[in-house]
Parts: structure tokens; sequence; C-alpha cells
């Protein structure tokens, strides 16, 4: 709303704005567009390397993964063959909870958070985007996930 708007503002000399911060807004919507151009350059190289890495690619086809994540997990983890399971992986990237067991009672807590922080705030991030969608599609996965979110609660199933 404030870039449809900051041109016009800036413009208008009928506004109280004074000289000082009309300087400073068209010195911060500069320093913006310029930023803007950074991120569309770091957009088309990550684009780029998703079609260059068929490992990337194959990541990228999941749902909630797009190049951002696809690339950093091919670059955190390299081989996924080295886990057994997605659950390994899942442990690995510290998403399994605290066990505080005793006497053969299983308590189990929050999460580790262990792992690769970058990665695992990735991935959650996205599931957050497929646990908020699955109820417009009717695949498989989606079913899983409405079903699992009405089991165990919003957070939990994006975990």
């Amino acid at each position: 709303a404030l870039r449809l708007v900051l041109d016009e503002l800036l413009e208008d000399g009928a506004n109280e704005m004074n000289g000082l911060a009309r300087m400073t807004l068209r010195r911060a919507q500069a320093q913006w567009r310029e930023l803007d151009e950074h991120l569309a350059w770091c957009d088309e190289r990550l684009a780029a390397h998703e079609q260059e890495n068929p490992e990337v690619r194959r990541a990228g086809q999941l749902m909630g993964i797009g190049p951002v994540g696809a690339s950093a997990a091919v670059a955190t983890v390299g081989d996924f063959k080295q886990f057994k399971s997605g659950a390994q992986f899942g442990a690995w990237l510290g998403l399994v909870p605290k066990q505080h067991s005793s006497g053969g009672k299983p308590h189990l807590g929050t999460i580790t958070k262990r792992g690769d922080a970058y990665l695992r705030t990735l991935l959650i991030q996205g599931a957050k985007s497929v646990v908020n969608t699955a109820h417009t599609r009717s695949d498989p996965i989606s079913r899983w996930v409405l079903a699992l979110k009405e089991r165990s609660g919003w957070q939990k199933a994006v975990v």
C-alpha cells in the first residue's frame, strides 16, 4: 500500500511534510528499489541453480518446498541417501521430541531443535503453507494433513 502512494505523497507539495522528511523518504524509496533489484537477482540465481541441479529440482517438487528450501536442503544435507527414513531425517534436523522417560512410562516434551536452524525454519514455513492450503486439494497427502490437523492441532501438524 505504501509503494502505491509514496510517489504521489512525495510529489504533493501541498501536504504538511517538510523538506527533510521528503528527502529522507526519497532516499529510503531509492534503497527500497535497490533492494528489490538485489532480491530479483537472487531469485534469478536460485531459479538457474534449480534448473542446473537435478537434486534441487527434485526437492523443489515437494509440496511446500520452493527453490530456496530445496537449495538449502541439498546444500546442507548433501546426500539424502544417508538417511534410512524420513523419521531419521527429522531426528537429524531436530524435529523429534525430548524424552523424559522413567520406569517404563514415556513422557515426550517439546522438539529438541538440534540440527540446522535455518533449514528447519524453511521446512516449517513450507509446512505451514501446506497445512493452511490442504483443504483446497484432494490428494492423499492433503487428506492425511487434514486428518492430522484434526487429531493433533495446527502447530503439531505443521511440525
